[in-house]
């Protein structure tokens, strides 16, 4: 059954036929035989042939604006239907209940903290600071502005550790990092020893974040007293279970004096001894399984001899807090925690 539409007649100036003019008389509507066609497809314009009193003439109709050109049509009305149009609705806005605000008053804190434009860290309190290269290894490269404080009764602008009035690593060189081992394979960070094997970045003062052979390696730092805690989360990127090892290795030199007496008094716990009774440094963990080992001065990267409890040294050492190795599976995470300072 062919649908029936409604069209508008714009009837054109009167057609020539047969060497007559003709007029078509008025008319509600044409019922056409056939279907109309649109006469120029997309311009919604139909045409069809008027017979009155014998006569024929062509007209075109044009289309109520509410139809669409290129369909086909039986019917041509001389007027648009008028349609009734609703308005549109009112659509009242949603009432939105505000929550109350509540404003935390800030912590108070001794703790002064900055990330500089060179991608470096520093962190500080009354009696200790800390200062990372961009490596996230302890010691920057370049020196560090105020308020920070550095050795600078020996010409130190560059952060280590700094606590009571004494670089504890050599020149405030950054001889203190770690190495990620994953399957086998060594990374080491410890930038002023030469080496920068692991990519990362700061992404605030205390959390640098960076990623080796399938590895994300996320360090977020604390600072209470003269103790810098360490957080470590190592998650497995790869789609196999991966087999991963970490330790962290510092040189505990002063600023003149470069010998420590370097002893382990417990399981997971290394300290060096400083001269001229500038404290004790130490690094400690209650992780099962972990131990102490020396190296050589600036050979941070390689893993060193292992410590026995009880066991002393007094030598110009790097001392390292090695970890047991951990089995993580894809998309798993493991962590762990220590802690380094001076007492």
């Amino acid at each position: 059954m062919r649908k029936l539409l409604l069209l508008a007649l714009a009837l054109l100036a009167p057609a020539t036929v047969a060497a007559q003019t003709f007029t078509a008389p008025p008319a509600a509507s044409y019922q056409s035989p056939k279907q109309l066609v649109d006469k120029t497809p997309g311009d919604g314009v139909i045409r069809f042939t008027v017979k009155r009193g014998g006569i024929a003439a062509n007209r075109d109709a044009k289309l109520c604006a509410d139809y669409r050109p290129r369909f086909l049509y039986v019917r041509a009305d001389l007027a648009c239907p008028t349609l009734a149009v609703s308005p549109p609705p009112v659509i009242e806005p949603p009432v939105v209940v505000e929550p109350p605000v509540v404003v935390v008053p800030p912590v108070a804190s001794d703790v002064d903290a900055a990330l500089f434009a060179n991608g470096e860290a520093a962190i500080q309190n009354r009696v200790i600071g800390f200062g990372f290269s961009a490596r996230g290894n302890i010691g920057t490269l370049y020196n560090v502005p105020a308020p920070f404080r550095t050795d600078v009764a020996t010409g130190l602008r560059r952060l280590g550790i700094l606590a009571d009035k004494d670089d504890v690593t050599l020149q405030g060189r950054a001889i203190g990092g770690f190495t990620v081992v994953v399957n086998g394979v060594r990374a080491s960070n410890n930038a002023l020893a030469g080496w920068s094997q692991i990519a990362g970045k700061f992404v605030s003062p205390f959390n640098w974040r960076g990623s080796t052979n399938g590895v994300d390696v996320d360090q977020v730092v604390s600072l209470a007293g003269k103790e810098l805690t360490l957080d470590v989360g190592f998650t497995n990127r790869t789609r196999a279970a991966v087999v991963a090892g970490y330790n962290w290795s510092v040189d505990p030199d002063q600023s003149d004096l470069h010998k420590t007496l370097n002893r382990v008094p417990s399981a997971g716990t290394v300290e060096s001894v400083m001269q001229n009774g500038a404290g004790v440094f130490y690094m400690s963990t209650s992780v099962a399984g972990a131990y102490a080992a020396y190296t050589g001065y600036n050979t941070p990267q390689v893993l060193g001899t292992r410590m026995e409890v009880g066991a002393s040294r007094n030598a110009d050492d790097v001392v390292q807090l090695v970890f047991p190795q951990m089995l993580i599976q894809p998309g798993e995470t493991a962590r762990l925690r220590f802690s380094l300072g001076i007492r």
